[in-house]
């Protein structure tokens, strides 16, 4: 059955995992014991880096939709990913300067 689970689909499942308040605590630790396996949480479940690899645009509109918080709050990484940027940075790693340029790329190709 769990062969059957997609990434994307278990990022999703971890997504509402970590939001929905009134969440089963069995449906949540089984979601969150397929996520550490997967490499998406830690031993105390906290959100690993491969987790904020995979978060993408659909994802952050429902943990906004989860939350009920609309607006991106101001002072996180613009590449969606949810990370905190260290100083006065726009992005909070390498990985996500390359993610926003690739993307800035595909739109200028495509507007082409």
């Amino acid at each position: 059955m769990l062969s059957a689970v997609t990434i994307p689909q278990l990022m999703s499942l971890t997504v509402r995992a970590f939001f929905i308040k009134d969440l089963d605590p069995e449906i949540k630790d089984f979601i969150l014991f397929v996520a550490h396996k997967k490499g998406l949480v830690d031993e105390q479940e906290e959100k690993t880096d491969y987790y904020y690899a995979l978060m993408n645009d659909d994802l952050e509109k429902l943990i906004r939709t989860l939350t009920d918080n609309q607006k991106q709050a101001s002072g996180l990484c613009a590449c969606g990913c949810g990370r905190d940027p260290n100083g006065r940075g726009k992005y909070a790693t390498a990985a996500c300067r390359k993610k926003a340029s690739r993307t800035l790329k595909r739109l200028k190709k495509e507007a082409a």
